[in-house]
């Protein structure tokens, strides 16, 4: 009985192992329904925060933008002219150098620059451009 109980297990083995290589044997089809499955399960899971995402950062662009427009087309009311009150300049005491004969010199030096300065013509009429006639008439015969 020994020997027929171990035929009756290594047949039953061999059954059971072609049960499985037939069970290993799966439709690609039911795979990658599966596989998209699993992917929609993910995006599903993230959508709600990319949303979330994409409508905070409209919010912050449209507050932005207000907040900028309100700034630049705010115009401040007109300050009412007060009256200030008037105070005499206090006349400061005169350098010790302002009657130098030095110091004269130079002002006086300065003044004739500037005169010539205003005097010198710094156009140069042969760097002008030439007069280019733009009356130009167009004769049309039919």
């Amino acid at each position: 009985m020994s020997c027929l109980s171990k035929l009756l297990r290594r047949s039953n083995v061999e059954i059971n192992n072609e049960d499985q290589k037939q069970q290993k044997l799966v439709d690609p089809q039911k795979i990658l329904e599966k596989i998209d499955k699993a992917k929609f399960e993910a995006i599903k899971k993230k959508l709600p925060l990319i949303l979330g995402g994409i409508l905070g950062l409209i919010i912050i662009i449209v507050v932005i933008a207000k907040t900028s427009s309100i700034i630049r087309n705010s115009k401040l009311p007109a300050a009412s002219p007060s009256p200030q009150p008037t105070t005499e300049p206090e006349l400061a005491s005169p350098s010790a150098y302002a009657s130098d004969s030095a110091v004269l010199k130079i002002e006086g030096t300065l003044a004739e620059i500037e005169k010539l300065l205003q005097q010198i013509k710094f156009r140069e009429p042969s760097l002008l451009p030439p007069q280019v006639d733009l009356n130009v008439v167009f004769n049309v015969t039919e």
